[in-house]
């Protein structure tokens, strides 16, 4: 007798998990930014105040070896600094705290989807843990790596200013500018990461419950993409390399929300 399949549950997409992800990783920039205001404050700002390399110098001294080091010890001191504002065992956390949530997700929602054809969802396996534990340190790696990168083009801003003979205000804003680029990098992280981590792990357990097949279902709202409205409501089949957005599944492309809806065989 042919088993009664009841209507599949929507895919969801978790976007507080996204936003608070996101939301973590800008305390974690303000503290960099906190940190570079403390140090161009009281210590660069004697160096930079009124514009000029150093406000006691006359023309001859502007240039003075010794003073010029000494900025450079201050940069030095504040990269440090900011190296140091989270420990590597919050980042972890963090990253942590963020897979592990979207590992759960996947799991609620489609395990509630195998139970409309008679099914379970993997709650957890070898492939799972080892894929958690690889985006866990793909995500801590990414974190790092904005965080050097914020050092880096920071330490390049403040030279760039002092050459330039701009003052503090100068100076004060083009810190809050280089943490505004830097929080809108981790905005894209952060959408990215939700997306590609919840795509595969969905895939993987619709696939192992027997599903075959996927429905493309995009937000409907007027961010979509126009190919991604092309794609809305089209039919895949999981194991197809050329599927979906050339091989791409919902959720992938960069900036995509989209989800994967597991679909019946008979579709």
């Amino acid at each position: 007798m042919a088993r009664k399949h009841r209507r599949i549950p929507k895919t969801r997409y978790p976007m507080n998990l996204e936003k608070s992800y996101l939301r973590a990783m800008n305390r974690i920039i303000l503290s960099w930014e906190k940190v570079a205001q403390y140090y161009m404050q009281y210590y660069l700002k004697p160096y930079v105040s009124g514009g000029a390399l150093s406000i006691d110098a006359d023309d001859d001294d502007k240039n003075d070896p010794q003073k010029i080091e000494r900025i450079a010890t201050i940069i030095a001191l504040m990269t440090l600094a900011i190296t140091n504002a989270k420990s590597d065992n919050q980042l972890a956390s963090i990253a942590s705290q963020f897979v592990l949530s979207v590992n759960s997700f996947s799991f609620d929602n489609v395990n509630s989807q195998a139970r409309a054809i008679e099914m379970q969802a993997i709650k957890s396996d070898p492939t799972i843990e080892a894929f958690v534990k690889a985006k866990i340190k793909e995500n801590m790696s990414y974190i790092t790596s904005l965080r050097d990168k914020y050092i880096a083009q920071l330490r390049n801003d403040i030279y760039r200013s002092i050459s330039d003979g701009k003052g503090v205000t100068e100076l004060a804003k083009t810190i809050v500018k280089r943490t505004g680029m830097t929080y809108s990098h981790a905005r894209l992280i952060a959408n990215d990461q939700t997306g590609s981590i919840l795509a595969q792990l969905n895939k993987y357990r619709a696939t192992r419950a027997g599903f075959k097949k996927y429905m493309w279902q995009s937000m409907e709202d007027g961010r979509v993409r126009p190919k991604h409205q092309e794609l809305d409501r089209k039919i895949f089949r999981y194991d197809d390399p050329d599927g979906g957005d050339n091989g791409m599944l919902p959720g992938e492309p960069i900036n995509c929300r989209c989800v994967a809806l597991p679909a019946d065989d008979d579709i």
